[in-house]
């Protein structure tokens, strides 16, 4: 582990210290969990026997039942998890789809719909360039196999820097996408990259109009009966994650990290309002 994941690590412990002598969160009802590639290849992927690891954790230590739409309702003694899956790299299948039914944990895929051809094509960009993609056939294999499928947009481009026009045509065609392959439409999406610069006021209107229930963030944090459904949280789960951290994470002890996008965005509005007044 490199020096920010120790120093994230350590921020972690001390979070955690203090969170011992507070009164259980009750409004916690479950936690997504955000994995992308998995085994060996391009970019920062989790080793398998990490990933094996860590399910061996969720099947041991989590209920893994999930509703349809929306979130769990209640929270519950053993933490609530949901695992998930961005992109669309091909070792989703052929490296965590036979471990995920090993373990018998549920996975969601969300699919960037314009780098799935018809055989399996490099990624185009970005720290997974050169990486494997799925095929449509290794889609439908995916879902026969149980995995649920969302769309990641179809040609994974930051959604401010898009005009209300190009948003919608590019949701119009990741839905019509899938319907191609699968026979039936997405309901839910996750925002590429997922951060607070990457998401856009008007996106639950958006996403309404093509047909989704809910859109899904990196912003870190636990979904709630009263968390937003187009501005979901999650819990990105990095490569050099040990089965403690992930546990840490999963139980809260990493939630600083909720509380510092909440600031760095608060200075940034600041900076801006700032600015605009001279």
């Amino acid at each position: 582990m490199g020096s920010t994941g120790r120093f994230k690590r350590s921020l972690g412990r001390l979070w955690g210290a203090g969170r011992a002598f507070a009164p259980p969160d009750r409004s916690r009802t479950g936690s997504v969990l955000v994995y992308h590639a998995v085994g060996p290849g391009e970019g920062p992927a989790i080793p398998e026997e990490r990933f094996r690891a860590h399910l061996r954790l969720i099947t041991e230590q989590c209920r893994t039942d999930w509703p349809e739409t929306g979130f769990p309702g209640d929270p519950t003694d053993a933490p609530r998890v949901r695992v998930t899956f961005d992109d669309g790299y091909r070792d989703n299948l052929t490296v965590a789809l036979p471990l995920l039914s090993e373990y018998r944990v549920p996975a969601t895929l969300f699919i960037a719909t314009g780098r799935i051809g018809p055989t399996p094509e490099a990624c185009p960009d970005g720290v997974y360039r050169g990486r494997r993609m799925l095929s449509r056939d290794d889609v439908r294999r995916l879902a026969d196999g149980g995995v649920r499928i969302g769309s990641h947009t179809h040609a994974h481009r930051r959604l401010p820097e898009l005009s209300v026009a190009e948003v919608r045509s590019d949701l119009q065609a990741s839905q019509e996408a899938l319907r191609s392959a699968l026979g039936e439409a997405a309901r839910e999406l996750a925002y590429p990259w997922g951060g607070a610069a990457d998401l856009r006021p008007d996106a639950a209107l958006l996403l309404a109009e093509a047909g989704f229930a809910a859109g899904w963030t990196t912003l870190h944090g636990h979904v709630g009966r009263d968390s937003d459904l187009f501005r979901a949280p999650r819990i990105v789960v990095e490569p050099e994650d040990t089965s403690e951290d992930l546990w840490a994470k999963i139980q809260g002890e990493w939630d600083y990290l909720t509380w510092a996008a909440r600031a760095k965005g608060a200075w940034g509005a600041w900076k801006v309002g700032r600015e605009r007044r001279g």
